[in-house]
C-alpha cells in the first residue's frame, strides 16, 4: 500500500486482520483506503501476476491433514474472497493436483452473494451433495466465514495457529464453536474426535 497510499502509516499484520474482521479486502481498499477505478485495476492485475510467481505457503500438516480427510471420504469445499480460478490453479499446481476441492465458491463482483457471508454457499453444498447442517464445519479465521456458519446453522472452527491473530482471537472466540492453535489440533478435532 505504500505505492499508493505513501503518506499512510503501514499498519501492523494484527492491525490488517482486525480491519478484516470488519470488511471485506474490497471494502477497506473502497470504503477506507478510498483508492481510485485505476489504482484498483492496477492492484487486481498485480495481485494476479503475485499469484503466478509466488506459491503461497502452507501450514506445516495441513496437506497431510486434507488428504487424510479426503481418503476417508471427506467433501473439501472452500469459500474465500479470492477468485475462483486463482484457488484453483493454487491447488493444481500445489500438490499436482492431487487434492482439488469438490466446490469452490470465489469472489464474483457481479453476485457477491454467492460468497461468505452469504449462505449461498451452504446451502449448495447442503444439496449438491445430500448433506445435512449437522454434516458441515467451517473453518475459518475471520468473521465472514464464521457468520456464513451461523447464518446457515452449521458449526465452525475459528483457527488461529497463524500470525496475526493476537487482536480478534476474543472475536474469533466468541462466534466460533471451538478455537484451534495448531492444524494438530484442527486434525485430531476432525479425525479422531468421534463426539461431533
Amino acid at each position: 500500500m505504500k505505492k499508493y497510499r505513501p503518506e499512510d502509516q503501514i499498519i501492523s499484520l494484527e492491525e490488517w486482520y482486525k480491519a478484516l474482521w470488519d470488511h471485506t479486502t474490497m471494502q477497506l481498499l473502497i470504503d477506507i483506503l478510498k483508492l481510485t477505478d485505476e489504482e484498483l485495476e492496477k492492484i487486481s492485475f498485480e495481485w494476479r501476476e503475485c499469484y503466478k510467481k509466488y506459491k503461497p505457503i502452507m501450514f506445516n500438516g495441513f496437506w497431510e491433514f486434507l488428504e487424510e480427510f479426503k481418503r476417508r471420504g471427506g467433501i473439501i469445499c472452500i469459500c474465500s474472497h479470492g477468485l475462483k480460478q486463482v484457488i484453483e490453479d493454487f491447488y493444481q499446481s500445489y500438490n499436482e493436483g492431487k487434492i482439488i476441492p469438490d466446490s469452490i465458491y470465489g469472489y464474483d463482483s457481479k453476485h457477491p452473494e454467492y460468497c461468505k457471508p452469504f449462505t449461498f454457499p451452504i446451502e449448495d453444498i447442503l444439496q449438491k451433495f445430500h448433506l445435512q447442517k449437522k454434516d458441515i464445519v467451517v473453518i475459518d479465521d475471520l468473521s465472514y466465514g464464521l457468520i456464513m456458519a451461523k447464518n446457515s446453522g452449521v458449526d465452525s472452527i475459528g483457527t488461529v495457529y497463524g500470525e496475526g491473530h493476537d487482536l480478534i482471537k476474543p472475536k474469533i472466540t466468541a462466534i466460533s464453536k471451538m478455537v484451534v492453535s495448531s492444524v494438530e489440533e484442527l486434525k485430531n478435532y476432525i479425525l479422531l474426535d468421534e463426539s461431533h
